[in-house]
């Protein structure tokens, strides 16, 4: 679980769990955050989990398997956290348990071959999605960000998520969101309380954003937020790719 303290994560939201128009006053509802964080087993390659993967993902577009799936690998990371590789699953709470009940019922090989290959360990968090710009989604391949951070002395999780609810994105951020841990964690796994969680629609869009906060006045907004009502660890940044999307109402 050590793993978890600095990457945990990756933002993905789906279409119907955030717009870019909400409404500022209204507390975003939460959505199950599933991670895997893996390392490949003895003898095991990057090539041998594509291939699982692969099997899966043929499984899953025949099957009425129906949730947010991506994956992602280390960009820049402290030397704490190197996993091999993250999975992430987003849904409701009810989306990820219709979800292993499938996978138990119908294809209990994946998991076998999956444990063959690597070795994770698996957690579920509240994710909450504060924006998303769904004209960027198609795009399968981006950077995703995380930071974690716990509250200032005196502050309220309803004055943090107020914070959080009035900031404003540039067009290369897809999605981002706050996520806290809940089940296969215990205290001291994790650097901080929650996560910021960043999607960029590529590695020019992160670079623009870190352009806007080094010359551009963008670190005095950073620096207020540190100094009122958080203290963070700092951002890693992972490449991700959507492995599935969950099919719409109807299809």
């Amino acid at each position: 679980m050590k793993y978890l303290s600095i990457l945990l994560a990756s933002l993905v939201c789906l279409h119907a769990w955030g717009d870019d128009h909400e409404n500022q006053n209204a507390v975003p509802e939460a959505m199950a955050m599933e991670t895997a964080v893996c390392s490949m087993k003895d003898g095991k390659t990057y090539e041998d989990f594509e291939k699982v993967v692969e099997k899966f993902k043929k499984w899953a577009a025949e099957s009425d398997y129906n949730t947010y799936f991506v994956s992602n690998t280390p960009l820049y990371a402290s030397p704490q956290a190197t996993p091999d590789v993250v999975l992430m699953e987003f849904s409701s709470f009810e989306g990820i348990a219709t979800a292993w009940k499938k996978i138990w019922a119908d294809d209990p090989q994946f998991l076998e071959n999956f444990d063959k290959t690597v070795s994770c360990s698996r957690s579920l968090m509240h994710y909450y999605p504060m924006h998303s710009n769904t004209e960027l989604e198609p795009d399968d391949d981006r950077v995703m960000g995380v930071n974690w951070c716990t509250r200032k002395p005196g502050v309220t999780w309803d004055q943090l998520s107020k914070q959080h609810r009035e900031f404003s994105f540039g067009p290369d951020v897809i999605y981002w969101g706050a996520a806290g841990p809940s089940l296969g964690i215990r205290d001291g796994d994790m650097p901080g309380e929650f996560a910021h969680l960043a999607v960029f629609s590529d590695i020019e869009g992160l670079m623009r954003y870190e352009n806007q906060v080094a010359n551009e006045d963008g670190w005095r907004r950073r620096e207020a937020y540190y100094q009122n009502f958080a203290e963070c660890t700092g951002t890693n940044v992972y490449q991700q790719r959507v492995l599935l999307r969950p099919r719409n109402e109807g299809e």
